[in-house]
């Protein structure tokens, strides 16, 4: 799915009056934005304490990665390949189940 294709799915889903007749007047603008900002406050909360969980959907988790050795694939010389972050994400037992 798409950022798009998000945005018209939350659209519909409001028009039918499922969660809350206040939501239904925003704009597929407004809905964009809200979707933006609540993925930059969950990287947010990624990057300050390390994880974020949403019970039902799962965890994204930043783990950091060791130092690795590794290879120049245009000389084959051996390199060290630096330390880095990674982020993970676990789905929930509810979310497996779907």
């Amino acid at each position: 799915m798409t950022r798009k294709e998000l945005v018209t799915a939350l659209r519909d889903r409001l028009s039918e009056g499922e969660k809350s007749e206040a939501l239904a007047g925003l704009s597929r603008r407004d809905l964009a934005l809200l979707i933006d900002l609540t993925f930059e406050t969950i990287g947010g909360a990624i990057a300050a304490d390390g994880r974020f969980s949403q019970p039902g959907f799962g965890t994204f988790s930043a783990k950091t990665v060791p130092p690795r050795p590794g290879r120049n694939p245009r000389t084959g010389e051996a390199i060290m390949i630096g330390e880095r972050r990674s982020i993970t994400f676990r789905a929930s037992d509810h979310l497996k189940g779907l």
